[in-house]
């Protein structure tokens, strides 16, 4: 038997290196797969009541409301798969979702269309209402997914702000947005009424709690991870 050559040093730490990686790259997907986990036990505990504030609103199930041109759509809405999400910016489930959705959008391109609906639980966070009305407020200057984007991935700083307005019209700068008319718009009559059209479409199919996911219009179960994800979406693809 031949004898294996000995790794040189700057070999044997380009491999210690290579394993360092491959397991921080294991403990985030753990990591996130536990947090996925830990918030849906803690969201079927308070399902219940809120489907009962739900449900004395006037809400049933239903068939869920089509994709129009008024949604905020990622992807072709012409897309063989879509994924409405309907979501609260507030809710730590679904900012550990967020880079599951950022994950498909770069897996499927055209293939998939991701749409993002308002579904605020104020009861449960106090800036919840707040954090949709900003995304609004920056959709009506061109930039609701980069606020989308910036209130997920910031969501544990503003979440605990003191002044979280503040903190949302420096966001608004900092996208480089009109600040006195985002500030205007952030309260005004159309941005509530837009994240309430999302609301209202949310209770008729008996949304009780975020994120709710539908694939092709059917309901589903959280996935666990983007893989589980994906099966769900490569089957209504082949379908097709």
């Amino acid at each position: 038997m031949l004898d294996q050559p000995t790794p040189t040093i700057k070999e044997q730490r380009d491999l210690k290196q290579q394993d360092k990686e491959r397991r921080r790259q294991a403990a985030a997907r753990q990591g996130r797969t536990k947090t996925i986990i830990t918030w849906s036990i803690v969201g079927l505990v308070v399902a219940g009541i809120i489907a009962l504030i739900v449900l004395s609103g006037g809400g049933s199930s239903g068939a869920v409301a089509p994709v129009t041109d008024q949604d905020h759509v990622q992807g072709p809405r012409t897309a063989k798969a879509a994924v409405i999400e309907y979501s609260d910016f507030q809710c730590p489930a679904c900012g550990a979702y967020y880079p599951i959705m950022k994950d498909l959008e770069q897996k499927y391109g055209d293939k998939l269309a991701l749409v993002y609906r308002h579904y605020p639980l104020t009861q449960l966070h106090q800036y919840a209402e707040l954090a949709a009305q900003s995304a609004e407020a920056a959709n009506l200057q061109g930039k609701f997914w980069e606020m989308h984007d910036l209130l997920f991935e910031r969501q544990d700083s503003w979440s605990k702000a003191s002044n979280a307005k503040q903190t949302m019209i420096d966001y608004a700068n900092e996208l480089k947005l009109d600040v006195a008319k985002f500030t205007s718009d952030l309260d005004s009559t159309a941005v509530k009424d837009r994240v309430n059209r999302d609301v209202l479409s949310g209770n008729a199919v008996g949304i009780s709690g975020t994120p709710t996911f539908f694939l092709n219009g059917a309901k589903l179960t959280n996935p666990g991870s983007a893989d589980a994800f994906g099966k769900l979406i490569d089957a209504q693809l082949a379908t097709k």
